[in-house]
């Protein structure tokens, strides 16, 4: 299911004029961010303008740009925490930025893209910025939310509305089913710096590309088979038969139920984790970790 933020709004609590937005959809005296974050920076822009709402006894002690990203002090308990900026959760993983939780504190990201169980039980404070902006009552002083019209996100969701083929499922995949498979396949990761498709990779390997109106494009068979030997041609071929039978050929993909959404999405998501459980028996580089949810 898609995550849709909320259109800019017109609140009396921001303090603004309550009158019929501009030509430009901006009300006067608006001094926030138009889009919601696409990288680290706007996320660290972001958060130090909404401070005082969010963690009011926190002040700046340094920012940077080496690893981490900045230390911030808790007045009320002198307590100096090191914080990290990330715009999806997921960068801190070995296969992105490699930022292990151990070496901070905080972690202040737009959005999780994966389960925080596992980062939270090392001890981890996460602060997923796009959940505790959408508390706040006055969230449109800091943010009107807006999507650019290049972003992926905005393309997928709009095609889902418009009820284009395939786009429902492949949305429900990215939202819900990949992130608990993430889990147990650390090398599996979501690269969304694209602007025009995501590209999901095994590793530093491209795997499948994923772009709007639904489409899914496994990169290719041979390839893989030369990096990795012909032990991982049978996984790789069934899991393509699984994209053309359950996504490319897919009509009405937004007219699914519920039920066989969540169906084509779990036969999807088990020829990936077959497919990926072959390549890590070939690399030999990744153990997988103990049981996951």
């Amino acid at each position: 299911m898609l995550l849709t933020l909320m259109p800019h709004e017109q609140e009396e609590e921001r303090g603004m004029p309550n009158e019929p937005l501009s030509q430009t959809g901006i009300l006067p005296g608006f001094q926030g961010f138009l889009y919601q974050p696409s990288d680290e920076q706007e996320v660290v822009g972001l958060f130090l303008l909404m401070l005082p709402a969010l963690r009011p006894t926190w002040c700046v002690k340094v920012l940077r740009t080496s690893f981490p990203d900045g230390v911030f002090r808790d007045t009320e308990t002198g307590a100096d925490l090191r914080v990290e900026f990330e715009c999806w959760a997921s960068n801190i993983l070995p296969t992105k930025h490699n930022h292990p939780p151990k070496d901070f504190d905080v972690l202040i990201c737009w959005q999780a893209d994966l389960p925080l169980a596992d980062l939270t039980g090392q001890g981890l404070q996460v602060i997923v910025l796009k959940d505790e902006w959408s508390k706040l009552p006055n969230k449109a002083q800091y943010c009107l939310g807006w999507k650019r019209e290049e972003s992926l996100d905005a393309a997928l969701e709009q095609a889902v509305v418009q009820g284009e083929r395939g786009a429902a499922m492949v949305s429900r995949f990215i939202q819900d089913d990949l992130p608990r498979l993430q889990t147990q396949r650390p090398r599996l990761c979501l690269d969304r710096s694209p602007t025009k498709h995501y590209l999901l990779r095994w590793g530093s390997e491209s795997l499948l590309g994923v772009y709007p109106h639904g489409k899914l494009v496994f990169v290719s068979i041979e390839r893989f088979c030369q990096q990795f030997g012909e032990g991982c041609r049978e996984a790789a071929e069934r899991f393509n038969r699984v994209v053309e039978t359950q996504v490319r050929s897919l009509d009405g993909g937004s007219n699914l139920t519920a039920s066989e959404l969540e169906e084509r999405c779990r036969i999807l998501r088990e020829a990936l984790d077959a497919f990926c459980g072959a390549l890590e028996t070939l690399d030999g580089s990744v153990a997988r970790p103990g049981s996951g949810g």
